[in-house]
């Protein structure tokens, strides 16, 4: 019964909102690809970024992890050839996605606007403000998360930011630490 429920979560966390900037502008007609694997500098940048909103609640840091970054990769890649935020329902892992047009991103200011939904949540009671949304931010500070990886392509007048973790957060009925 709690895999049924984790699933169904799952599936509630993949129907996010807020996941863009400028949504209207990045979804247009579909584009070649073009990758922009993360150098060491940037995923020690999103690293910071993660273990910093983690560390202000006095959760433990996450470790980068390789293989979740080849993953997100691709999809990032896909994203930026279809011009459109999409979840990747496939995968087991939690997922946090964003899509930004014209200037390209530094790290730390993607995970600074999933961060952004703490001011829509209540920490004390575990719950988001009504026709909020909120779950980016609890996947960063999901206590059971232990590795993230993530991955940015351009492509569809957008650029694509995808990061997965494991294990994923976000379960109904669950508190996120």
């Amino acid at each position: 019964m709690k895999l049924l429920v984790r699933c169904i979560a799952i599936v509630s966390l993949l129907s996010c909102g807020l996941c863009l900037l400028n949504a209207q502008r990045v979804r247009s007609s579909p584009s070649a690809a073009s990758s922009a694997v993360l150098d060491s500098a940037s995923i020690q940048e999103l690293l910071r970024a993660h273990n910093e909103v983690r560390r202000q609640r006095g959760i433990a840091p996450l470790r980068w992890s390789p293989r979740l970054a080849v993953t997100a990769q691709e999809w990032a890649e896909h994203l930026a050839r279809i011009g459109e935020l999409v979840h990747d329902r496939s995968r087991m892992v939690g997922q946090n996605l964003f899509a930004s047009y014209g200037a390209a991103r530094r790290p730390s200011f993607v995970v600074g606007k999933w961060a952004e939904e703490s001011k829509d949540y209540d920490e004390r009671h575990f719950r988001c403000a009504r026709g909020a949304v909120c779950g980016h931010f609890t996947q960063l500070i999901w206590r059971e998360t232990k590795e993230v990886g993530c991955g940015v392509a351009h492509g569809g007048n957008g650029e694509f930011w995808v990061c997965y973790y494991t294990p994923p957060g976000n379960f109904i009925g669950e508190k996120p630490y």
